[in-house]
Parts: C-alpha cells; structure tokens; sequence
C-alpha cells in the first residue's frame, strides 16, 4: 500500500473518476454540498484519503472528486493506492461529525441546541425558510464562525429552558432561542416578553395577537398533521410584527401562494 498527498486537478479529478466502478450510485445533493465548500474556500485539508484498490479501481471519494470537477478548482489529497478490494465493504460506515460535535468537542454548553439554533437564525437571514438541503446546508464552519460572533446564545437557551417546559415542549429551548436571538435584534425587552408570554399565557387579551398565536401552535402540537415550517414560522413573525405595533388580531394566517414571506420588524 502506498500513501502521497496530492493537488489533484479537475483534469486529474475526472481521470481518476473513470476508474469509479465499485461505488454506490452519486448523490447529488451532497456533490452540490462538497461543491459548494470548495468554491466558497470553506474546503479544508483533513488527511481523508482516496482510496484505490490494487487493481486500480476507485474504492473511496467519488464525491469528492466529482466535486472538484464541478467546482473547476485544485484540491490537496491524501491518496492511498493498493488497498485490497475486499476492504470496499467495510468503508463509509463511521458517522460524519455533525456541527454539535464540533460544539462539544470545543467545551460548548448546550451545544446541540447552539447548534439548531445557528442554523435556524443562518437560514433566516439566508432566506431560507423551510427545510435545508443540497448546497443549502450550513456548514460546520459557519456553525463555528457564527457561534464565536454570537456565543450569548447561550443565556438565550437558558432563558428559553424552562420556558419551553411550560409550554409543554410546543416550542424546542433552541427554536425559543433563536426566536429571541432574532427578536431581541429589534428590542430585547419586547423579546423576551413575547417569547415568556407566548409560553406562559399569563395577562394576554383574547385579541392579542400573542394569544391568537399560542392558541394554533399549541392546535399545531396536538394535530397530526402539522404545520409546514415555513408557514410555522411566518406565522410567528407575523404574531410578533402585531405585538410591535400594538395590533389587536382575530386569527393569524399566512398564503405562500400570494404573499411574500414576513420580515422582523
């Protein structure tokens, strides 16, 4: 078995990829992904190798590779050569590092829930409002970089702890968070009277929009049927928006069809 590490080019990438008869069938989206990383220079040289057989067929980083071509940049490799391909079954069966993962291992508190929350507020201000996927994932680089910027998340996920247990779980500590992260953008008093009230539904008016809110995400919660996370959200800023305003509401709805998402006011 022999070991070097590379520059493979795009021209190399695709010869290299020819060799590619073992492989499971490419997954686009998490071409798109390793794409995306190169491009951007989030890209990182982490000694995991490509891996050939000793017979010269391709065992390991087809995506990898794809992704070079597609991204028409030169990317450093370990490459291993004369791995016998018996060893193929037994290859990709560890877990990647997840963003919270990388938390942990940094000594972050809560770092599942600074995690989610990251990646809520990052959508948000992306403009992505529903479920990530593809090249929309976030990275765990920027997980990082967001974190070092914003660690009072922290007593943010604090604040939200027993707040969420009194609102029966409806809302997670880290989606309560994220909320007030993003509210308290605008005024962190107002914020965290909002979120306490939302949970609590201590002295809200029948037409407070607060109240109008609370009572369909707690109908969300018992439905089976649940509320797409795009609209969930819009739903939420357009309750908050009102609360700004002092705006006294009878029900809370959101068309995706004919309206633009809500923006935090």
């Amino acid at each position: 078995m022999k070991t070097e590490v590379r520059l493979i080019t795009p021209l190399v990438a695709s010869e290299m990829l020819k060799k590619n008869s073992k492989n499971r069938s490419l997954n686009d989206s998490h071409c798109n992904y390793l794409t995306q990383q190169m491009n951007s220079g989030q890209w990182l040289f982490d000694g995991q190798p490509i891996r050939f057989s000793n017979s010269g067929t391709l065992l390991d980083g087809q995506h990898r590779l794809n992704a070079v071509v597609k991204s028409g940049k030169t990317i450093e490799f370990l490459i291993v050569t004369g791995i016998e391909s018996s060893a193929f079954k037994v290859m990709d069966t560890g877990k990647n590092r997840n963003g919270a993962d990388c938390l942990s291992i940094l000594g972050v508190e809560y770092s599942a829930e600074v995690s989610a929350c990251a990646r809520m507020v990052i959508n948000y201000n992306k403009k992505r409002y529903s479920n990530e996927s593809g090249s929309n994932k976030v990275t765990n680089t920027d997980l990082l970089d967001w974190y070092k910027k914003n660690n009072a998340i922290i007593d943010k996920i604090r604040f939200s702890e027993n707040l969420t247990k009194e609102f029966s779980r409806v809302l997670s500590k880290s989606y309560l968070a994220s909320l007030l992260h993003l509210f308290s953008e605008k005024n962190v008093i107002q914020a965290e009277n909002f979120i306490r009230k939302m949970c609590t539904g201590l002295d809200l008016e029948l037409d407070s929009p607060i109240y109008v809110l609370r009572k369909r995400l707690i109908l969300d919660k018992m439905n089976k049927a649940k509320l797409p996370s795009s609209e969930k959200m819009a739903l939420i800023i357009k309750a908050w928006n009102n609360y700004r305003l002092n705006n006294s509401v009878k029900f809370l709805r959101w068309n995706k069809a004919s309206e633009d998402f809500p923006i935090i006011k």
